[in-house]
This record gives structure tokens, sequence and C-alpha cells, in this order.
């Protein structure tokens, strides 16, 4: 189009010239922009690729570990709904590596824009985001159980040292009072006691049962302990 105009020019021969030199401005402006898209396009690839390679690599080792618990763990903790879960994440995972090893391929080859490889980009960075986040929740829901059993047992440890100090002061002092009002009360922290044990060597663990027994336990055992203080509290007092 500009050797036309030229042409044109030279010949003196005006027509459509203004036209002409309109439409080719417009042509250099949404060539400039294509410029301007592909030098941004080149920096955000250039500036991300290697931490979206390094989150895919994580995400490898954190999908591997998460195998790897859930296997010990199943069968304690009775996890079989997760294990259709597991393998549409081993799925998307394989995906994932093959759209990563396809990014890398490509990279730097003359052929493929850089805005097509941000767009290629984007579209795996999402799909990482979405396993990051899945992945995230099920090692969560793996570790929340086994940490709740360790919970139960460590407060079970204490609930049974309470237990024994209260009876070791009811003994120590005698009191009728103490005698008649919390022989029964204690008989039933017991049984507390007896339970969340009971719970913890069930194969597979109901966490949830587990953990609301062990909070009615804490609540009763230590309202109790609370009372038995101030009891011997009071007997000192009146010695």
């Amino acid at each position: 189009i500009v050797s036309d105009i030229l042409s044109r020019l030279c010949e003196c021969n005006l027509d459509n010239v203004e036209t002409m030199l309109n439409d080719c401005e417009v042509r250099l402006q949404q060539l400039e922009n294509s410029i301007a898209k592909e030098e941004s396009s080149f920096d955000t690839v250039n500036e991300k690729i290697q931490g979206l390679f390094s989150r895919i690599k994580g995400l490898n080792i954190n999908v591997q570990q998460i195998k790897e618990v859930y296997s010990r763990v199943n069968e304690r903790f009775g996890f079989e709904n997760l294990s259709g879960r597991l393998k549409e994440m081993d799925a998307k995972m394989d995906v994932l590596n093959e759209q990563r090893v396809n990014l890398e391929n490509v990279l730097g080859y003359d052929g493929v824009p850089y805005s097509t490889l941000l767009i290629t980009y984007d579209e795996v960075a999402q799909e990482c985001g979405k396993l990051e986040v899945e992945a995230k929740e099920l090692r969560a829901k793996l570790d929340n159980a086994t940490s709740d059993e360790q919970r139960a047992k460590k407060q079970l440890i204490k609930l049974q040292l309470l237990v024994n100090e209260m009876k070791n002061k009811i003994m120590k002092y005698r009191l009728p009072s103490i005698d008649e009002k919390f022989a029964s009360d204690i008989r039933d922290a017991q049984v507390y006691i007896v339970d969340i044990r009971q719970y913890l060597d069930e194969t597979p663990l109901n966490v949830e049962a587990l953990n609301k027994k062990l909070d009615e336990a804490i609540d009763y055992i230590y309202t109790l302990f609370n009372s038995v203080n101030n009891l011997v509290g009071m007997a000192d007092m009146v010695e």
C-alpha cells in the first residue's frame, strides 16, 4: 500500500491518497499494538514460567506424600471414600505433567507467538491452582484425623490423672459430704475414660464419635475437679 501511495504521488494522482494514508496509519497502529502485546506476553511468560514449573514439581511431591499417608492410615481411619478422589487426582496430575512438558517444549520456538504461550500458561496455571486446593484439602483431612487421635490420647492421660487426684483427695479428707456427693460422679468420670479407651481401640477409628465423647468427658471431669477442689479448700479452712 505504501508503494502504491508513492506511485500516485509521483504521478500527481491524489485520488484516494488521503484514505489510503489513513488506512496505512490504522494498520501501523494495529501492528504497534500487536508488537507491544507480544513484548508484554514475552516478559510475563519468562517471568512466571519457572515459578509455575516449580509449583507443579512441588504438587507432584505433595500428591505422592498424600498417597503414602493414605496407605498408612486408611485402614485405621476408614477413608475408603477417598480412594476414588485420589485416583481422580492422579489422573489430573498426569494431564498437568503432560501440559507442563508440552509448554516447556514450545518455549522459544519461533513458530509459536508468546501471546499464544501466555494463554497456554494461564490455562496450565489455573489447573495447577485447582489441584493445589484439592491436595491441600485432602492433606488436611488426613492430618486432622491423625492429630485428633493423638489429641485424644494425650487428653485421656490428663483426665485419668485428674480422676486419680480427685480420688486421693476424697480419701484423704474422708468427709461424709464428699463421699456421698461425689462417689457416683467419680464412677461416671471413670466410665467416660473407659468409653474413650474403647473408641481408641477400635479400627477403623470413629473420629467424630471419639471427639464428641472426649469433649463431653473434658467438660464433665474438669467441672467435677473444680468442685472437689472447692470442697477441699473449704475443709482446709475449717481445719
